[in-house]
């Protein structure tokens, strides 16, 4: 199974370090980018969403990810999506069930969606804005932001 990525998707993955131009063909006439074998099996395994969470600012647990494998077993997929749906809640990031659902599967546009969902997340998006910005400073950003947004939230409901 190969997966295909759309080229902003493909671009930003390639300047994290997630995936490498070697392991991609441009589709001819097309906006997307074919994986190869290897790296769309770590995209069905979770284990290149564990690297996407290891980007974050704030990383999640190296315990947790390193309980995962490079194996498309089904018990293995199972497990590491398992622990990947834990890391991405705590990050505020969640995999709504029907997408969850087709990325255990391997449907290949699932992929493709659910990469948009994690670069369009705040704690994402935003991090492009900071990049001249200290790491102890992005976390006190995005500590304000998450309180602001609380306290915004609590208002709208009195």
């Amino acid at each position: 199974m190969a997966i295909s990525l759309d080229s902003d998707i493909y671009e930003w993955l390639i300047s994290m370090g997630v995936i490498k131009t070697l392991a991609s063909k441009k589709l001819f006439h097309s906006n997307q980018y074919v994986l190869d074998d290897k790296t769309s099996s770590q995209f069905l395994n979770g284990i290149k969403f564990a690297e996407i969470l290891r980007k974050l600012p704030n990383p999640p647990s190296e315990e947790q990810l390193n309980k995962m494998t490079d194996s498309n077993a089904s018990y293995s997929i199972m497990k590491n999506w398992e622990i990947l749906d834990e890391e991405f809640k705590a990050a505020g990031i969640a995999i709504p069930f029907r997408i969850k659902s087709q990325l255990i599967s391997g449907k290949s546009d699932a992929y493709n969606t659910f990469l948009k969902d994690i670069h369009r997340a705040p704690v994402f998006s935003s991090n492009d804005s900071l990049t001249f910005i200290s790491e102890k400073t992005k976390v006190v950003i995005y500590f304000l932001s998450f309180k602001l947004f609380q306290e915004h939230d609590s208002s709208k409901k009195k």
